[in-house]
């Protein structure tokens, strides 16, 4: 009796086969992320349309500071959640990849998208290899359920 073994190789040519890539640059996950949930962000415009589900844009204060707003809702601010005194790039990557993979647009002001894109690619990045470790389990269970293969190495 011959035993079919099931290998990283093959899996990783069938998730190619459904365009599903293991190295992909964090421009193409934006894309992929845009594209798949009809999402999008704009970070060209010098303000938002207003049908944005999520902004990010600075203010100054009545003394002249700069704060860094990313939030839900314009007209009312959370002071506690949406408000930073500087640009936290990890939280604002966090929320915008989560706004985006539930179907909403988001604006971010040009000046602070230049800021802190690098935290962007890098979560960008970090949830590519969730998405693709997830993608890559899921059919590795369908193909051996399936009886195609007898064991996986």
């Amino acid at each position: 009796m011959t035993t079919t073994i099931l290998t990283d190789e093959i899996i990783e040519s069938k998730l190619n086969d459904k365009g599903i890539f293991k190295d992909i640059t964090p421009e193409s996950i934006l894309e992929f992320i845009q594209y798949e949930n009809k999402s999008k962000l704009n970070n060209l415009t010098s303000w938002a349309a207003g049908n944005e589900t999520l902004q990010v844009y600075s203010q100054m204060t009545a003394d002249n500071y700069e704060v860094y707003i990313c939030t839900e809702d314009e007209r009312n601010i959370n002071w506690e959640h949406d408000v930073f005194y500087y640009i936290d790039g990890d939280t604002f990557a966090d929320r915008i990849i989560e706004q985006l993979n539930w179907g909403c647009d988001v604006w971010v002001d040009q000046y602070i998208y230049d800021e802190f894109k690098h935290d962007l690619f890098d979560a960008l990045e970090d949830w590519y290899l969730d998405y693709y470790q997830e993608a890559f389990d899921d059919l590795k269970d369908e193909l051996l359920s399936l009886g195609e293969y007898d064991e996986y190495k």
